[in-house]
């Protein structure tokens, strides 16, 4: 659902027919039922983690688990550059950004350690309709995508301040991973505190000659000064910014 959901807003991105966007809403509605939208809280097991943001692995499996949690999660930001996320979604995928850490044994308590490999995510994670955390195993599949939540969540802007969430809108439009160091890029910024943040917005993928755009939405995109890869912000509660990143795109001789 998710994937699809990214093709609609590709083949948007392409005709702008209203039939196509409204596709690519339907998608996602469907692929955020799937979603945890609550924290079990039926057994003591339960209160160690939370599964608000994570997402049914797919129909008949009855438990989130991290491989496809990540992977809608970065199909979906892709398509947020097309269709605006709402501050609901965004909260969401906030928790998601959190909640999934808990998906590792590292990040639970020593009596949920089921093996000696705290680093490889538990296949499941124990629900009241699943019950037992860790009983069909572990999966070492999935822990290559701590690299895809990497590349959503901090590898090419993070904040500072670590409460302050950071989307890169265009992990799935390049078609190497590699062509994300060269090509524009998109990412949104959001505060999900109750509190004003006084931040450092962190380019690490920015290159001499590049220049960053920031606005309240898409329209209102301008230039900002940015001084050794950072760029100071000062968020409201729930407050979102659009940053657009602009390649200067040199030829380079090798």
């Amino acid at each position: 659902l998710a994937v699809g959901a990214q093709a609609a807003a590709n083949l948007y991105r392409m005709t702008l027919e209203p039939t196509v966007l409204e596709l690519e809403r339907y998608l996602k509605a469907q692929t955020l039922r799937m979603m945890y939208w609550f924290s079990d809280r039926t057994q003591p097991e339960y209160l160690d983690y939370n599964t608000l943001g994570m997402f049914q692995a797919c129909t008949p499996i009855i438990y989130p688990a991290f491989f496809e949690n990540i992977e809608v999660l970065t199909r979906l930001a892709s398509t947020f550059n097309v269709d605006a996320p709402s501050l609901g979604l965004l909260r969401a995928f906030n928790h998601a950004r959190k909640n999934n850490l808990l998906m590792f044994p590292e990040c639970l308590p020593p009596n949920r350690h089921a093996s000696n490999l705290k680093f490889i995510p538990f296949e499941n994670l124990g629900l009241l309709e699943d019950e037992k955390t860790g009983w069909i195993g572990q999966e070492i599949y999935g822990a290559g995508q701590v690299f895809g939540a990497s590349l959503l969540f901090d590898a090419f802007a993070f904040s500072q301040d670590r409460d302050v969430m950071v989307l890169n809108l265009d992990q799935h439009h390049a078609l190497e991973p590699a062509e994300l160091n060269s090509r524009d890029l998109e990412f949104l910024v959001f505060n999900p505190e109750a509190r004003v943040i006084s931040t450092l917005l962190e380019l690490p993928c920015l290159h001499k000659g590049d220049q960053i755009l920031i606005g309240s939405n898409r329209d209102t995109l301008k230039p900002r000064a940015v001084h050794n890869n950072q760029i100071p912000l000062m968020l409201e509660p729930n407050a979102v910014l659009w940053v657009r990143l602009q390649r200067q795109h040199l030829e380079i001789d090798t």
